[in-house]
């Protein structure tokens, strides 16, 4: 058991540069911090966009390029309006998913596309339900009240995640 937080440091940069550690997508770069998150982790973001000069922007500081600080900005929102100690992972058979038990339960499924998903939740407990895209930032109530197994229509769209949130 871990006592302190784990930190994905310098995992690779958003960007255009030739090296393969500065290029990524600005999609994959908020992927990635969705996947730290549901592993129970923090990450750092960078980028390294090639400007108008033969260096790009980076360890020497300056404006941010890219797309994705936004996008790790709402996952950052998402997480602080849902709990203020983090999650733990969460084993789920076929997809990504962390927790605070009896609390709060977030799946994300990756490049996967789903077109439903029957989620386990506790049956002593009562949730809502948000169905949310991470890349388009928004986040959709789903009507009802979820308990127990609960299936749940998916838009068959990579990168979505669904939130349930104790019902108060």
């Amino acid at each position: 058991l871990w006592t302190n937080p784990i930190i994905f440091d310098e995992m690779p940069y958003e960007g255009d540069i030739p090296r393969r550690w500065g290029n990524l997508s600005p999609e994959e770069m908020a992927r990635r911090f969705w996947m730290a998150v549901i592993s129970g982790a923090y990450a750092s973001h960078g980028d390294t966009y090639m400007r108008n000069t033969a260096q790009p922007v980076w360890s020497n500081g300056g404006l941010l390029h890219g797309t994705s600080p936004a996008r790790i900005g709402f996952l950052r929102n998402l997480l602080k309006g849902s709990t203020n100690i983090g999650l733990n992972q969460q084993v789920d058979s076929y997809y990504y998913s962390a927790n605070r038990p009896g609390q709060l339960y977030l799946w994300y499924f990756d490049y996967h596309r789903p077109a439903q998903y029957d989620f386990p939740l506790p049956d002593d407990s009562t949730f809502t339900a948000e169905l949310i895209d991470p890349w388009n930032m928004s986040v959709h109530s789903i009507p009802g009240r979820h308990r127990g197994k609960t299936t749940i229509k998916l838009p068959r769209q990579p990168y979505m995640a669904v939130r349930f949130k104790k019902a108060t």
